[in-house]
């Protein structure tokens, strides 16, 4: 199983990036500075989850305020590739409709994203 220093962020596409390993306090400081420059896009944010097998309470925070960042932005931020007892720690923390979005795959979201706009 992947440790705190193997968490990777990789821009996938022009607006998505895609987190692998566990995401866990230990992995949450070194990530956060991170996640934060993605916050300071000017696109709405995807943030593809699927090959994180975990995610606790400290790194849901730090998704939180990446959410809330984008949010006082007014951009869209979904996340992709969550598990069930993610999205239950998730919502637990309050990254839940309207602040995130969730959808199942990144393809998925960048299409919801299409169809948004092309409505406006």
């Amino acid at each position: 199983m992947s440790n705190a220093s193997t968490i990777v962020v990789k821009r996938s596409g022009k607006r998505s990036y895609r987190l692998s390993g566990v995401f866990f306090f230990g992995a949450a400081a070194s990530i956060g500075s991170v996640l934060d420059r993605i916050g300071e896009t000017r696109s709405d944010v995807i943030v593809d989850l699927s090959a994180v097998p975990f995610i606790d309470s400290t790194a849901a925070e730090i998704v939180k305020g990446l959410a809330q960042k984008a949010a006082r932005r007014g951009l869209i931020f979904t996340l992709t590739g969550t598990t069930h007892d993610m999205r239950v720690e998730l919502f637990m923390q309050g990254i839940k409709p309207p602040l995130a979005h969730y959808e199942q795959t990144i393809e998925k979201a960048l299409k919801d994203r299409e169809l948004r706009s092309a409505a406006i």
